[in-house]
């Protein structure tokens, strides 16, 4: 857990029915011991204390954007939060031009 408490998974259910065995990308639900609830989040990750879940600092995003109130223009900086499920961060981009493929 983000909190690096430590507990017990007294159950687990998946789709509203008993499971023995919970993946990454199942959305289930943890009946935990010994873990104090305002520490759970969701979003939150749960694994052995042994083999804890890699943390990322980097990663690469495309992003398609929408709908725009000022034109964007090649070179220009953008920024804006980012919002994750559980989360929110800040970040810049910087504008490239891609060659669109299907003309």
């Amino acid at each position: 857990m983000p909190s690096g408490d430590v507990g017990t998974v007294r159950s687990l259910e998946r789709d509203s029915k008993a499971c023995d065995v919970a993946r990454a990308g199942d959305n289930v639900t943890v009946s935990l011991q010994g873990i104090d609830g305002s520490n759970v989040m969701t979003g939150g990750v749960l694994c052995h204390p042994d083999f804890p879940v890699a943390v990322a600092r980097h990663f690469e995003l495309k992003v398609l954007v929408l709908d725009l109130e000022i034109p964007l223009v090649i070179g220009s900086q953008v920024s804006s939060p980012l919002q994750f499920s559980s989360c929110s961060i800040a970040f810049s981009i910087s504008l490239q031009l891609e060659s669109d493929s299907s003309s």
